[in-house]
Parts: C-alpha cells; sequence; structure tokens
C-alpha cells in the first residue's frame, strides 16, 4: 500500500549547494496508516540518481508486509520552479532548513499554488484545514496551502517568503492576541503598509484569536461539549484532576479547559481537528471562519 503524505504532515526538505536534497518525515499519524515512525532520509541514501536530481518532488511511506520503508519520488525544476528555489533562497538567510521546508510544503509540484495562509503551529492549520473540509472545500485543488510557522517570531521571515518580496502568492493569516506586535512589524516591515491596526490587517488577511484559537474553539461550542468531547478521548478523569489543583480554584471551567488543552505535548494538535469538527458550522470562531474565507 503506498500513501502520499498529507500536506499537513509537518516534514520538512532541505535544499542545499548541488540540489542535494535532505528529507524529514515528523512524527505524524495517518488516517489509515497507522503511525510514521520519525525518519530521516538522506540523498546518499538513496543511490547516485537522488544526489544527481534536481528536486524531490514527494515523499511517500511505503508499507510492505507491514514494514515501513521510505521512497522518494523525483522530477525535474521547470523554470518557474528555479524562480521559487531562487527567492526561497533570498529569502531564508541563515534559516535555509526551516524556511526551504516551508516552501516545499506549500508548493507542491502537481498543484499551481494561488494563496497560503501562515498560521502559528500545527494546531491551528490543522483546524484550518478541518474547518476547509468541513465546508466541502478541497484546498489542494484550489490552490490554497496552510503553513505552520513555529511561532510567531518566525512570521517576518515567512512574510518575506510568501510575500511581494519573495514568491508573491495571496497571503492570509491567523495569530494569538499576544503575538500581535509580532505579526504587526513583520507585515510593516514585508511592505505591506505602516501603524496597521487591527482592522487594516483584517484587510490584509490576518485575523487575530482571543487569546488564541483553542479559547475561541471552546468559547464557541461551550464547556459541556468541550467535557463530552475529553471524555470521548479517554481524558475526562486527566481534566478532573487538573480541575483540583490549587492553581486552577477559582477559574472559570472555560479556563481551565484552555490550560487542559495546553499541559501536555501534543494535545493542541490531538483535540484541533476534533473540536472543529464538532462545530456548529453557524458558530465557527469568527477569526477561523474569515481567514478561510479570505483565500
Amino acid at each position: 500500500m503506498l500513501v502520499r503524505c498529507l500536506r499537513a504532515s509537518p516534514w520538512k526538505a532541505y535544499c542545499g549547494p548541488h540540489a542535494s536534497w535532505v528529507a524529514t518525515l515528523a512524527s505524524r499519524s495517518m488516517t489509515g496508516t497507522g503511525s510514521c515512525s520519525s525518519g530521516r532520509l538522506a540523498a546518499n541514501e538513496t543511490g547516485s540518481h537522488v544526489r544527481d536530481a534536481q528536486l524531490v518532488s514527494l515523499v511517500v511511506l511505503e508499507m510492505d508486509h507491514g514494514r515501513r520503508r521510505w521512497n522518494v519520488k523525483l522530477r525535474s525544476v521547470d523554470e518557474k520552479r528555479q524562480s521559487h528555489r531562487a527567492a526561497v533562497e533570498r529569502a531564508a538567510g541563515d534559516r535555509g532548513a526551516v524556511l526551504i521546508g516551508a516552501a516545499g510544503q506549500a508548493l507542491p509540484d502537481d498543484v499551481d499554488t494561488r494563496a497560503v495562509v501562515l498560521v502559528e503551529g500545527a494546531s491551528d492549520q490543522l483546524a484550518v484545514e478541518a474547518l476547509a473540509a468541513r465546508r466541502g472545500r478541497d484546498l489542494d485543488a484550489e490552490g490554497v496551502s496552510v503553513v505552520s510557522i513555529g511561532g510567531a517570531g518566525n512570521i517576518g521571515r515567512f512574510l518575506q517568503l510568501f510575500g511581494p518580496q519573495g514568491l508573491a502568492v495571496r497571503l492570509a493569516g491567523l495569530y494569538d492576541a499576544a503575538e500581535e506586535r509580532d505579526f504587526r512589524r513583520g507585515l510593516e516591515r514585508a511592505g505591506f503598509g505602516s501603524d496597521l491596526t487591527r482592522d487594516d490587517m483584517e484587510a490584509l488577511g490576518f485575523y487575530v484569536c482571543v487569546a488564541d484559537l483553542e479559547d475561541e474553539l471552546i468559547r464557541s461550542l461551550g464547556a459541556t461539549a468541550v467535557e463530552h468531547i475529553i471524555d470521548a478521548q479517554g481524558e475526562l478523569r486527566s481534566f478532573r484532576t487538573l480541575q483540583q489543583q490549587p492553581a486552577q480554584q477559582g477559574r472559570t471551567i472555560e479556563q481551565q479547559l484552555r490550560r487542559f488543552m495546553g499541559t501536555r505535548g501534543g494535545r493542541k494538535i490531538q483535540y484541533a481537528p476534533v473540536l472543529v469538527e464538532a462545530l456548529d458550522l453557524t458558530r465557527v470562531p469568527r477569526s477561523l471562519d474569515r481567514v478561510l474565507a479570505h483565500v
């Protein structure tokens, strides 16, 4: 069984001198295939034909009688793709691997990318993609990519990469209220305007979550519905334990639920698509609804 890794998977690619590529596929559960183990595939491990290739176009996981192995498909770089790569390298600076990986994720070879949605983390990415699916949108077919930038501090580099000074695709974004300054400064430095207000940023397609997307999803669903979801995930006992902690006394249940989402690594990623799936589509958080509508 051959399965293409979903665009949401946090795989990254690095383009070094002479087009020597290294692909990294991070740990990620894939629907219908079990879990992908963390792995690293270097060019010199795949045969001389890979070292001579100009582009690794797709990383796939091949299941052969229960054994996992990596497979790499190759294609030539056309003229447009070469100009894209040059723009990426100019924007990447000393953080080439991270940004070139983002470009590889956002500019798949079989899709003419017309828009990129920049979000702070993987859970935000999954939430946007889950809402798109619920609204019947095929982002791949539309040429829309959702890219996790790995924290608000990276926004400037990504705006330089994908904005008018780089790949010049249509942009939108989602950010937490506490990170508004980083996003505003990044947009201004990337040439999107000066002295930007929140309304100005929305006009550009960048929407704020108060306090963050998990908080907005919890409020949209209601505490009772979120508790039912936690119960269905087998974690209600863990949530009750958190509620009994001294630091949680006096907090609202919504505040406790938000805290619970951040108490274990990977929990936000686990719950983001589940919470979106449970939403009444007439009660989608404004920021999430608007950012998707913008592209």
